[in-house]
Protein backbone atom coordinates (compact mmCIF):
# COMPACT_ATOMS: atom_id res chain seq x y z
CA UNK A 1 0.00 0.00 0.00
CA UNK A 2 2.77 2.35 0.72
CA UNK A 3 4.00 2.38 -2.71
CA UNK A 4 0.49 2.89 -4.28
CA UNK A 5 0.23 6.52 -1.97
CA UNK A 6 3.64 7.44 -3.32
CA UNK A 7 2.65 6.72 -6.67
CA UNK A 8 -0.49 8.43 -6.46
CA UNK A 9 1.38 11.47 -4.72
CA UNK A 10 4.40 11.79 -7.31
CA UNK A 11 2.23 13.81 -9.98
CA UNK A 12 0.93 16.77 -7.89
CA UNK A 13 4.41 16.90 -6.37
CA UNK A 14 5.82 17.22 -10.06
CA UNK A 15 3.11 20.18 -10.60
CA UNK A 16 4.13 22.16 -7.58
CA UNK A 17 1.04 20.67 -5.03
CA UNK A 18 1.81 20.48 -1.23
CA UNK A 19 0.72 17.81 0.08
CA UNK A 20 0.99 17.50 4.02
CA UNK A 21 1.61 13.84 5.96
CA UNK A 22 0.28 13.38 9.33
CA UNK A 23 -1.30 16.62 9.42
CA UNK A 24 -5.08 15.65 11.21
CA UNK A 25 -7.56 18.68 9.77
CA UNK A 26 -10.11 19.59 11.88
CA UNK A 27 -12.22 21.66 10.13
CA UNK A 28 -12.56 22.46 6.21
CA UNK A 29 -13.92 25.70 4.35
CA UNK A 30 -14.12 27.72 0.82
CA UNK A 31 -10.69 28.27 0.28
CA UNK A 32 -8.86 26.44 3.22
CA UNK A 33 -8.73 24.23 6.22
CA UNK A 34 -7.75 23.78 10.16
CA UNK A 35 -5.24 21.63 11.11
CA UNK A 36 -3.99 20.53 14.65
CA UNK A 37 -1.11 22.79 13.28
CA UNK A 38 -2.83 26.40 11.83
CA UNK A 39 -5.07 27.12 9.37
CA UNK A 40 -3.93 26.20 5.20
CA UNK A 41 -4.99 28.60 3.05
CA UNK A 42 -5.83 26.86 -0.74
CA UNK A 43 -7.03 27.84 -4.01
CA UNK A 44 -8.62 24.57 -4.22
CA UNK A 45 -9.95 22.21 -1.20
CA UNK A 46 -10.04 18.86 -2.39
CA UNK A 47 -12.09 16.94 0.55
CA UNK A 48 -11.15 12.94 -0.19
CA UNK A 49 -12.50 11.80 3.30
CA UNK A 50 -14.74 9.19 2.58
CA UNK A 51 -15.69 7.53 5.81
CA UNK A 52 -14.02 10.14 7.86
CA UNK A 53 -16.13 12.51 6.79
CA UNK A 54 -18.21 12.36 9.65
CA UNK A 55 -15.74 13.59 12.03
CA UNK A 56 -14.90 16.69 10.44
CA UNK A 57 -17.45 19.39 12.02
CA UNK A 58 -20.58 20.49 9.86
CA UNK A 59 -20.07 17.79 7.39
CA UNK A 60 -21.23 14.60 8.75
CA UNK A 61 -24.20 14.25 6.97
CA UNK A 62 -22.85 16.22 3.49
CA UNK A 63 -21.78 13.22 2.06
CA UNK A 64 -22.22 9.33 2.31
CA UNK A 65 -19.87 6.87 0.95
CA UNK A 66 -21.73 4.47 -1.00
CA UNK A 67 -18.68 2.00 -1.66
CA UNK A 68 -15.09 1.68 -1.28
CA UNK A 69 -12.15 1.17 -3.62
CA UNK A 70 -8.84 -0.28 -2.61
CA UNK A 71 -6.10 -1.80 -4.43
CA UNK A 72 -3.90 -4.49 -3.57
CA UNK A 73 -0.93 -5.33 -5.48
CA UNK A 74 2.40 -7.55 -5.14
CA UNK A 75 5.82 -5.48 -4.34
CA UNK A 76 7.09 -4.93 -7.41
CA UNK A 77 10.28 -6.54 -8.40
CA UNK A 78 13.30 -5.00 -7.73
CA UNK A 79 15.44 -2.61 -10.23
CA UNK A 80 18.02 -3.26 -11.74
Amino acid sequence: MYILVRGLGHMPRRKGVAIYEKTPVLGLAPGGGRTARGEVAANVVLRATEGYTGTLAGHARRMLPVYTMMVATEPPAPER
